[in-house]
């Protein structure tokens, strides 16, 4: 304990001593240090720990003009069409940062960031080299947000944000493909249609714009990869899957399948 130097055997141990010895102090926080992890992405020089402070900064050092916004719903279904409007003609992506939703708390709260923010991080062993168009994270901050907050008894949902971008482009490019044209890929992909031939049927259906504009091949493939996967979860029959057979060149006969030969 910084106070006493009581030594205890577990973390735990010693927030409980803090919370029940030395009360006062701890609420008025003094065993808290918070985290300067929101960086700049104009300078080297500025860092911070709560969103309000990196928009002043932007404002004061740097002469932007951001406002923080406020807005109103009675449930969180309109939130959610309000700030997929925001996304659409802004042509960013919010996703979610963090959530509190303590049984003893009357607020549920849900903290959005733009999707640009943050430093990319590499998964697995390395062996995957970075896609051709590189990743969508801007190794700094992005000014924009959503906090969302709803009272769990009435539904009803307050948000502040900042909807102005700072540090980086809205190139279409770094988004996601609508839920509109995923399940349409999905569903023609069950139907057995042909790639080249869905990326003809999607041109000739759908007005598609932003990220929906430059759907590829790739962009199907993987709607296809992921579709394969959570039906092969479910236990599900898959009516249109690929399968790739390798022979030896010397070998002229292909030996037929049946279904039941394959493992699922």
């Amino acid at each position: 304990c910084d106070i006493c130097n009581v030594g205890f055997s577990t973390t735990q141990s010693l927030w409980r001593h803090r919370r029940r010895k030395h009360w006062k102090e701890h609420k008025a926080g003094m065993f808290y240090t918070k985290q300067k992890n929101l960086v700049c992405l104009l300078c080297d020089d500025f860092k911070c720990s709560v969103q309000a402070e990196l928009i002043d900064h932007y404002n004061s050092a740097h002469g932007k003009n951001l406002d923080v916004k406020c807005e109103a719903f009675e449930k969180e279904d309109k939130f959610i069409e309000w700030k997929a409007d925001l996304e659409k003609r802004t042509s960013s992506l919010f996703i979610i940062k963090t959530a509190r939703k303590g049984t003893h708390l009357q607020n549920e709260v849900k903290y959005y960031s733009c999707n640009r923010s943050g430093y990319f991080k590499r998964s697995g062993n390395n062996l995957r080299s970075l896609k051709k168009k590189g990743s969508c994270k801007v190794s700094g901050h992005c000014s924009a947000y959503i906090t969302m907050k709803r009272n769990k008894h009435t539904g009803y949902v307050t948000v502040d944000y900042c909807g102005e971008h700072v540090g980086h482009d809205l190139d279409p490019k770094y988004l996601k493909l609508s839920p509109d044209i995923r399940n349409y890929v999905a569903s023609a992909l069950s139907s057995g249609v042909n790639i080249d031939k869905l990326l003809e049927n999607l041109k000739e259906e759908f007005s598609m714009v932003g990220r929906d504009a430059l759907i590829s091949r790739r962009d199907i493939l993987n709607i296809r990869s992921k579709f394969i996967t959570e039906s092969v979860a479910r236990g599900s029959m898959i009516e249109a899957f690929l399968v790739t057979y390798y022979k030896l060149y010397t070998m002229s006969d292909v030996p037929k399948f049946r279904f039941a030969e394959f493992i699922r």
